[in-house]
């Protein structure tokens, strides 16, 4: 009758409440979040710092996430077969994210090495997304990875 309709409600809403005041949707055993909350950001790839250059490893990082890192400024140390050499950044960004530690395993050149936002507001977005598990890279983007450190 309509007592065990009303009990079964009772013990349904609370965890349909509790879904909906998450960022996001459970969909057959999916979740799919809101995309719209994950700011805009741009995946750093290891520069070729020379014509012969084909790897290289992060000898040290000179930014840390949530600095500024401006045109011209170092971003990083980037030790090659030859010699420790600079990584010059070309706009002005937040460093967002280190994916490759220092002093790691040699990184091939155009593989991702860290990310950037644009502002600090977009860097407050971005923790907290990565936090949440919603920053991933393509796996193309993903080869540099497997030595990821989290700060």
């Amino acid at each position: 009758g309509s007592e065990e309709g009303d009990a079964m409600f009772a013990r349904v809403r609370p965890s349909i409440l509790k879904t909906l005041s998450r960022p996001c949707f459970r969909f057959q055993g999916v979740i799919s979040y809101d995309l719209s909350t994950i700011p805009d950001y741009t995946v750093v790839d290891m520069p070729s710092l020379s014509p012969t250059m084909s790897e290289g490893s992060i000898s040290q990082w000179l930014k840390q996430p949530g600095e500024l890192v401006s045109a011209g400024s170092l971003l990083c140390e980037v030790e090659t077969d030859k010699a420790t050499v600079g990584f010059e950044f070309q706009d002005d960004a937040i460093l967002a994210k280190i994916l490759v530690p220092e002093k790691g395993a040699d990184i091939a050149v155009g593989c991702p090495i860290a990310i950037t936002v644009d502002d600090e507001e977009s860097f407050a977005e971005f923790v907290k997304c990565d936090a949440e598990g919603l920053i991933t890279l393509t796996p193309n983007e993903a080869v540099a990875t497997t030595t990821t450190t989290t700060t």
